[in-house]
């Protein structure tokens, strides 16, 4: 059920376009599901904390997912780095396809 909601295809457009080689990664470990319903969990609580706080229905699902956007960059930026940088990596990668560098 929460993979067909707006809150996961959100969540994971905004993951694949963000951080690309984390979203492969996750997507190749099948770790996608696990790490972004916690992320759902916690959209939720904030829109709920959010209209306890009396703001407007559409602020509180914006001001939801801005706060977990926050989180997962927080959680997500050093390792699209990292990433990023094992593709240049020859120990690892002994062929660099330089076609996607750009």
């Amino acid at each position: 059920m929460i993979l067909h909601s707006s809150y996961y295809k959100a969540l994971v457009n905004h993951i694949k376009e963000s951080y690309p080689l984390v979203y492969q990664g996750l997507c190749f470990h099948s770790l996608l599901e696990q790490y972004v319903e916690p992320k759902i969990v916690g959209i939720v609580k904030l829109e709920i904390e959010y209209r306890k706080q009396n703001y407007p229905l559409s602020g509180c699902t914006e001001l939801a997912y801005k706060g977990i956007y926050d989180l997962i960059n927080d959680e997500l930026e050093e390792h699209e780095t990292e990433e990023y940088l094992k593709q240049f990596d020859l120990d690892i990668n002994p062929v660099i396809d330089t076609e996607f560098l750009a």
